[in-house]
C-alpha cells in the first residue's frame, strides 16, 4: 500500500476515535498525560514501542497459536490482553474493571480484524487502529 495511503487511514482512524471518546464517552475522563515530558516522545513511544509489541504478541503471537481454530484463538488473545489491561491500569485503589471490559471487546474487535486482513496487511491494519486508539486516547 502506498504511505499516504496508511497515513490516510491513521489520521481517519485517529479523528473517528477522538470523536468517539469526545461524545460516547463524555463523563469518563482517562488522563495519562504525557509520561515521557511531552506530546511527540509519548506519541512516538505509544506508536513503535507500546502498540507494536502489543500487537505482535497479542495478535501476531497467542492468536496464530489457535490458528486452526480462529474463535479460539480469538477468545485467548482477547482474554490475555485484557488481563494485562486490568494489571496495567488498576492501582492501589483497585483494580480497574473498566479496562478490562475495553480491553476484551476491542481484543475481539482487533482479532477479527487481523484474522480478515493478515494476508495482505500481517499486523499493520490491527496496529494502526491500535496506534490511533491510544494516541486518541491521551488527546480525548
Amino acid at each position: 500500500r502506498p504511505a499516504w495511503m496508511v497515513g490516510a487511514f491513521f489520521i481517519a482512524t485517529f479523528l473517528g476515535m477522538y470523536f468517539l471518546f469526545s461524545f460516547a464517552f463524555k463523563g469518563f475522563k482517562y488522563d495519562a498525560g504525557f509520561p515521557l515530558g511531552g506530546v511527540i516522545p509519548t506519541i512516538i513511544y505509544q506508536i513503535f514501542v507500546i502498540t507494536y509489541s502489543e500487537e505482535a504478541f497479542f495478535r501476531g503471537f497467542l492468536l496464530e497459536v489457535g490458528k486452526g481454530r480462529a474463535g479460539i484463538g480469538i477468545l485467548a488473545s482477547a482474554g490475555m490482553c485484557s488481563i494485562f489491561h486490568l494489571a496495567a491500569y488498576s492501582t492501589a485503589a483497585g483494580l480497574n474493571f473498566t479496562a478490562l471490559g475495553v480491553a476484551f471487546v476491542m481484543g475481539i474487535l482487533l482479532g477479527f480484524v487481523y484474522i480478515a486482513t493478515r494476508r495482505f496487511a500481517s499486523l499493520g491494519i490491527v496496529w494502526g487502529i491500535h496506534a490511533a486508539w491510544n494516541v486518541a486516547l491521551l488527546f480525548a
